[in-house]
């Protein structure tokens, strides 16, 4: 004899067994996610789920599955009311790392559906995510009975090329397919990312840069993996890489051994990156990152031997609540620039290379050409040897020491208006570079407009500038560029960041731009004079200070617009880690250290 059971159970039973199945399901590649919904439905049938990537009050309140995968402790935060009213309404809830939740939430987790999910969450790809949301099905408890695949393992690391049917395991492998869509002397560029983004097939930036580089006649390696070091079989061949360059986006957690792969192996590395705000966020805020990500984006990349940082993507949501990354690309395009130049200074003959060394005189005066801890002028003068011994033109007979200081005296040096005459006095001995305002205007007016907005704004016209600026008889405005050429080097002062009366308050203010005589000295070095490398002697000028974010830099920033795709190898003392960051983060620059006087003369 049957009991009848209460309609209220009946209810509760009908309830927990009826479709479709209401899924939230909050992951890193949640738009992989919803592009599976579709194959799910062709596979298994429609109207099973809802899916939501997105833990809304509204999603979480009807949800009888929620998938966390690796929740950080904010999010947690966020969501707690949320989640209990879910816990106590009898919502599975499966999270991986779940030992980061709050020990509030009083989480026991199913360990054999948690193995399940998290291994193909982990595997990623479509077809496991596929299988990932039929497994959700099952745990939420779906009214059709169906089969959960097991998890298709995916490769942990390899060569990914947009227009390849497959992934190449090592680099020989991929050459072959390759290197006959190639010019025969292409040079070869790494870019190494974390396997996440293939599981997640989130690679828009990662081809934006094949492309970008293919179009510049460059080839293209994009290796995932990690860590860095392991990926040595797609990066060489028999021990011997043939990159030039490599673009690094896993240089995020320290391994002592990806510093010796890259100083064995002589590459140089750009510490590229992605940022989870928004590119409008970024390109509108100050910071270039969000500050919670400056150790593992920006100073651990440092520390393994990456220089060059740069912001190449940003996040955007589509339609339906997922987030992607993006390519930036004027930032794509620059980055290809700056690998172009760090190449073409690498296979110039030595005897066509032009550089110019920028020293300091600041504040103004005949006697002070100096930098911390170094005698500036020997050292040049040692450079000029050396660079002669180089094969580079340097001039029949380089000055030395003294000789440098009696003609950078006479035409090398900053002059204030404070000194009314000398600047005249100065151009008619002879030995100063006149350049013509109207030249100056053609080349200001390529730079961003955000950044001549800016300036205009602050000091007007160039014609008004203050500072290196002379008026002709005959009414024509000329900047002078003081320093003096020797063959194809030239010998620069860095222009001042201010007149006499302002500096004191502008030396670091991140929001008074530079005038136009400053910008005009970095224009005519690199358009004039055409400058291979713009190399910075001592510590420490004035461009890594002036305004613009703090790191990953936008076009309009000031170090990027005056420096550009130019080289920038800084010369500066070992002892100050502090200050040689900004240049890093803020001038392009690739630091060269040299001892303090203490250290050499103790014999370290």
């Amino acid at each position: 004899m049957f009991r009848k059971l209460p309609s209220s159970l009946l209810l509760c039973a009908a309830a927990a067994w009826a479709d479709p199945v209401q899924i939230v399901a909050v992951a890193g590649g949640g738009q992989l996610l919803q592009d599976a919904k579709a194959p799910f439905e062709k596979k298994y049938g429609p109207g099973l789920i809802e899916l939501s990537t997105q833990a809304t009050p509204e999603a979480m309140a009807g949800a009888k599955v929620i998938f966390l995968a690796h929740p950080d402790p904010e999010f947690c935060r966020r969501i707690s009311a949320d989640y209990e009213k879910a816990r106590r309404r009898g919502a599975v809830v499966l999270i991986t790392q779940y030992q980061v939740v709050p020990q509030a939430w009083n989480y026991k987790p199913d360990l054999v559906r948690l193995k399940q999910v998290e291994t193909l969450y982990s595997y990623g790809g479509l077809e496991n995510n596929v299988s990932l949301l039929a497994a959700l099905y099952q745990a939420g408890g779906g009214a059709k009975k169906i089969t959960v695949p097991p998890a298709l393992s995916m490769a942990q690391s390899g060569i990914w090329h947009p227009q390849a049917t497959r992934e190449f395991k090592n680099l020989k492998e991929y050459l072959e397919w390759y290197r006959p869509r190639l010019k025969p002397d292409a040079p070869l560029v790494g870019i190494t990312f974390y396997n996440t983004y293939m599981r997640q097939r989130d690679v828009a930036h990662i081809e934006a840069l094949i492309q970008a580089l293919e179009k510049q006649g460059m080839g293209a390696v994009a290796a995932f993996g990690w860590p860095f070091h392991t990926q040595d079989p797609m990066l060489a061949i028999d021990g011997k890489s043939p990159l030039r360059v490599i673009l690094a986006l896993n240089l995020g957690i320290m391994r002592p051994d990806d510093t010796k792969w890259l100083t064995d192996h002589g590459v140089l590395a750009f510490n590229i990156q992605t940022s989870r705000e928004t590119p409008k966020d970024w390109a509108e805020g100050m910071r270039g990152l969000p500050i919670d990500r400056i150790a593992h984006q920006v100073n651990t990349p440092e520390r393994t031997g990456a220089a060059l940082p740069l912001l190449i993507g940003g996040t955007e949501k589509r339609a339906d609540g997922t987030e992607i990354t993006v390519p930036i690309p004027e930032r794509v395009e620059m980055c290809v620039r700056r690998i172009n130049r760090w190449i073409t200074l690498q296979d110039k003959p030595n005897a066509q290379k032009r550089i110019a060394f920028v020293y300091y005189n600041n504040p103004p005066g005949k006697g002070n050409l100096g930098a911390s801890y170094l005698q500036v002028l020997p050292s040049m003068a040692t450079m000029l040897r050396r660079l002669k011994d180089e094969g580079y033109d340097v001039g029949s007979r380089p000055p030395d020491g003294p000789q440098l200081l009696k003609i950078l005296e006479r035409s090398g040096r900053n002059v204030e208006k404070w000194a009314p005459g000398e600047l005249e006095a100065m151009v008619e001995a002879g030995g100063m570079t006149l350049w013509p305002i109207e030249k100056y205007k053609q080349y200001f007016a390529t730079l961003p407009a955000e950044f001549r907005s800016w300036i205009n704004k602050e000091y007007g016209p160039p014609e008004k500038c203050e500072l290196l600026r002379i008026e002709t008889k005959d009414g024509r405005h000329f900047f002078i560029i003081p320093g003096v050429r020797s063959g194809n080097v030239f010998l620069g002062v860095q222009p001042l960041r201010g007149t006499f009366e302002r500096i004191t308050a502008i030396t670091h203010d991140t929001r008074v731009p530079v005038p136009h005589a400053y910008v005009a000295a970095y224009l005519w070095w690199r358009y004039e004079f055409k400058a291979d490398a713009i190399a910075h002697i001592g510590r420490h000028g004035t461009l890594e200070w002036l305004p613009g974010k703090q790191v990953m830099q936008s076009s309009w920033d000031h170090g990027d617009a005056l420096q550009g795709d130019i080289p920038n190898p800084y010369y500066y003392i070992t002892d100050g880690g502090g200050e040689a960051l900004q240049a890093l983060r803020r001038s392009a620059a690739v630091m060269m250290s040299h001892l303090t006087p203490i250290l050499l003369s103790s014999g370290i």
